[in-house]
């Protein structure tokens, strides 16, 4: 009777009849309360309507009566699952094993729990058993193989889990997530050419996959395709409209392909559907900076630093602002948050402490560069500044430039820094470099100094060209003319980040052939010389900044876009017409003709973004003013400046 009983509640519970089995198994649990089938499926029935807790303590009474059967344990497992608690589900399971070692559905949760709780190397080897463990169905072993070879990927295994992915596309030609997965480990890898090419081919087996327009998207971004990562973004939002990272992707995109009007529309949709994203407040403040609308970026900079207090990235542009409307006794301390931005070199590992402006007699100072050459030669300047309060100073810098600057009064030491690979976000090693007292990357020094506009040491020159170098170019320039002498330097760096910006297309120095009386001399390292202007071609004698320091002595101007050149030429005290774009460096503040980092230079900046032939006309019209008396550009006297040895 008993076991009639029980049948009929078990099919009442199958059918879906939770309330009337489980009255049924509690009049089978009152005349027999070790019951273990009741006790089992009653505590099914309370996980199933709620009654998480009760229906734990039914399955563990059953389990301490029968001892841990599978069945027993594998929905104990899954009740504890169901709580949340995946660390006592996964041991649950591996209970249930002991009496099915071979069971594939097991080590699938097993797999799945290690999975959610991200220990993917256990979550790996769990696939991999129940791949071994899988029938012949073709499709459950490719499941199976899929999520072995993600988590494989995961773990940093990623050729051997892009073998899996090929296993299963070679029996499986048009296996969506096998091809966009493979397409993610080559991404990963920095395989672009690949993975460009397999999330091509998942768009092609499912247009409307949004995370593979979205990945091609970045790839596309990466190699500065930007129409194309454009595109992409706008395939991924349509066929996903809540795809918020996509929308945020696409701001970015436009930032930087210099159309910060359309990222602003971005960003402020992001942020309509996210009020408390930070990181597109911080880059609505970025694009607004790129517009000069420095109040309204600095606005979306302290609005991010409230959503995420310490948000680095707010802080530091929140420095890069103040700079560039040159309150610069704010800025310094903001701009220490550059070596705590995602994808900046972090601080390099020394054990020397840091100088925060201890005093400085009797004890030695390390100056290590930690960006370009031109700001090296831009800061370079403050030695003198440190030596002068009593330090032994020992300068680390680019190799290329110790032998112009060596010369600088107030340097015990000069040390070639480590050679990096241009863009290298990598911090550079510390090791072979003498002890000091204390150490202090260049770009902080002028914080550490309390540097204001005001207060700008040297702006009139404080480094001079090797004498031999300048007679050299003496000879090879030849006896002055009526003509002036212009040096042109018209692109930067190409690695560098904001070059697309800086640079100028060589086919638009065309614009400069209306400056009469001009004899231009080519200043440009590697790159073709082109026919847009006639100029002597000086850049491919130049060896080193010696060299060039030489060259650049025997000039009456120079005019460079924002690179090393116009600093040379800057801290030579040499006359420099400086070419800027529509956003500028901090350092070339706004809205100012001048610069009081070097006393004769000249700023001419774009009008709006992107128009350089705006530029280079107003410059061909100044050369009519300077063409009529080659003396105004000679009527000071060169600086050799305090830090200079005579």
């Amino acid at each position: 009777m008993q076991r009639q009983h029980f049948k009929h509640a078990k099919a009442l519970h199958q059918s879906g009849k939770l309330r009337e089995a489980e009255a049924i198994y509690l009049c089978l649990l009152n005349h027999d309360a070790s019951d273990v089938e009741s006790l089992h499926l009653l505590g099914l029935i309370h996980a199933d309507t709620g009654r998480v807790e009760t229906g734990l303590q039914l399955l563990r009474a059953a389990i301490g009566i029968a001892g841990p059967k599978s069945c027993l344990c594998r929905n104990l497992g899954i009740v504890l699952e169901r709580r949340g608690d995946r660390a006592a589900a996964v041991a649950c399971y591996r209970q249930a094993l002991e009496e099915a070692p071979e069971d594939h559905e097991l080590w699938a949760a097993i797999a799945n729990s290690l999975t959610l709780l991200e220990r993917w190397e256990e979550a790996a080897s769990a696939w991999s058993s129940a791949l071994e463990s899988a029938p012949a169905a073709v499709d459950l072993a490719a499941h199976y193989r899929l999520q072995l070879a993600n988590m494989l990927a995961l773990t940093g295994a990623r050729g051997l889990a892009v073998a899996h992915f090929n296993q299963i596309l070679r029996l499986h030609p048009g296996h969506i997530e096998a091809t966009f997965h493979r397409a993610v480990a080559y991404m990963q890898e920095n395989e672009t050419p690949a993975a460009i090419e397999g999330f091509q081919r998942t768009l092609e087996l499912e247009p409307r996959h949004a995370r593979a327009a979205n990945n091609l998207g970045i790839l596309y971004q990466m190699v500065r395709d930007y129409p194309k990562a454009t595109e992409s973004y706008h395939l991924a939002i349509r066929s996903d409209p809540s795809f918020h990272a996509a929308l945020y992707n696409l701001g970015n995109a436009w930032l930087e392909s210099l159309r910060p009007r359309h990222a602003i529309g971005v960003f402020r949709k992001v942020l309509k559907l996210q009020p408390d994203h930070a990181a597109a407040w911080t880059n609505l403040g970025n694009a607004r900076l790129a517009r000069n609308q420095t109040p309204q970026a600095i606005d979306c900079y302290r609005k991010a630093e409230s959503i995420a207090p310490g948000d680095t990235a707010a802080e530091w542009n929140l420095g890069i602002a103040a700079l560039l409307t040159g309150d610069l006794r704010s800025g310094w301390e903001g701009y220490e948050r550059r070596f705590d931005v995602k994808g900046s070199p972090s601080r390099r590992p020394f054990s020397t402490p840091l100088w925060h402006g201890e005093p400085l007699a009797g004890k030695s100072l390390l100056l290590h560069a930690e960006q370009g050459l031109g700001d090296t030669l831009q800061f370079i300047r403050y030695a003198s500044i440190f030596k002068a309060q009593g330090a032994r100073i020992v300068v680390e810098c680019q190799a290329a430039l110790i032998p112009l600057v060596a010369g600088s009064n107030g340097v015990s030491e000069w040390i070639a820094a480590p050679k990096r690979e241009p863009g290298s976000a990598t911090t550079a090693p510390v090791d072979h470099l003498p002890a000091t007292d204390f150490q202090l990357p260049m770009m902080s020094a002028p914080g550490r100094a309390g540097t204001t506009l005001d207060s700008i040491p040297f702006p009139d020159g404080y480094l001079q060209a090797p004498v031999a170098a300048a007679k050299r170019w003496r000879k090879w320039l030849g006896t002055p003319g009526r003509s002036l002498r212009a040096g042109i330097c018209w692109a930067g760096n190409p690695h560098h980040k904001n070059d697309r910006n800086r640079s100028i297309p060589p086919e638009l120095l065309a614009e400069l052939d209306a400056a009469c009386g001009v004899e231009w001399v080519n200043l440009q390292k590697g790159h073709p010389m082109g026919p847009a202007l006639e100029m002597r071609n000086a850049a491919r004698e130049l060896q080193d900044f010696s060299d060039t320091a030489g060259l650049i002595e025997n000039l009456d101007l120079v005019i460079s876009v924002d690179t090393s050149v116009a600093h040379l030429a800057g801290a030579l005290g040499k006359p420099v017409w400086i070419l800027l774009p529509f956003a500028p460096d901090w350092r070339w503040l706004l809205d100012r003709a001048d610069s009081p980092w070097y006393s004769r230079a000249r700023l001419f900046r774009q009008p709006e973004a992107g128009k350089w032939r705006e530029v280079l006309t107003q410059v061909a019209g100044e050369f009519e003013i300077l063409a009529a008396s080659k003396l105004a550009l000679q009527e000071r006297p060169h600086t050799n400046g305090a830090i200079l040895e005579n």
